[in-house]
C-alpha cells in the first residue's frame, strides 16, 4: 500500500473540508443565493469548488488506480484511465464507470465559468452537492476495500 495509503488521507482530507463546505451550504441552493451572495455564501462556494474538482481529480489520478493495482493486484500501472475504471467497475469496486465520466463532467463544469442564470447555477451547485455526496460515499468505500479486501461498492 504504498500509494494506496497517502491517495486515500488525501482524498479524506479533501473530504473533511467538502462536508463542511456542503453543512454550511444547506439544505437546497436556489437563484437567491446567486443573485446578491454575501463573502461568506461566495467564500463557502468556492470552497465546496474546490474541494468537490480536488477530491474527484485526486481520486482519479492517484486513488482509483492505486486500488485496482495495490489491493487488487491488477496490471494497470500505465493503462487508460478508462480501463482503470471499466476493470474496477467489472471488480465490483465501482459502482459504474459511466457515473465517473459524469463526476468528470461537472468537474469540468464547475472549473469554468459558463454564462448562466441564476436558476441554472442553482440547479448546478444542486446536482453537484449531491454527486458530492457520491463522491464522498465512493471514498469511504475504497478506504474500507484497502483496510478489509472487501470489493463491494
Amino acid at each position: 500500500m504504498k500509494r494506496l495509503a497517502p491517495a486515500l488521507a488525501e482524498c479524506e482530507n479533501h473530504v473533511r473540508y467538502l462536508r463542511q463546505a456542503i453543512a454550511k451550504l444547506g439544505a437546497r441552493l436556489n437563484a437567491e443565493d446567486f443573485a446578491r451572495p454575501d463573502d461568506v455564501k461566495v467564500a463557502t462556494l468556492d470552497q465546496f469548488i474546490f474541494r468537490f474538482t480536488r477530491l474527484q481529480d485526486a481520486m482519479g489520478r492517484k486513488l482509483l488506480r492505486a486500488l485496482l493495482v495495490e489491493r487488487y493486484g491488477e496490471p494497470y500501472e500505465d493503462a487508460p484511465f478508462r480501463d482503470v475504471i471499466d476493470r474496477l467497475e467489472q471488480l465490483g469496486a465501482l459502482p459504474s464507470a459511466d457515473r465517473w465520466d459524469e463526476f468528470r463532467t461537472m468537474r469540468n463544469h464547475l472549473g469554468h465559468d459558463y454564462p448562466e442564470t441564476d436558476v441554472q447555477k442553482a440547479e448546478n451547485l444542486n446536482l453537484a452537492v449531491a454527486m458530492a455526496q457520491e463522491l464522498i460515499a465512493l471514498c469511504a468505500s475504497v478506504g474500507s476495500q484497502a483496510a478489509d479486501g472487501s470489493s463491494a461498492a
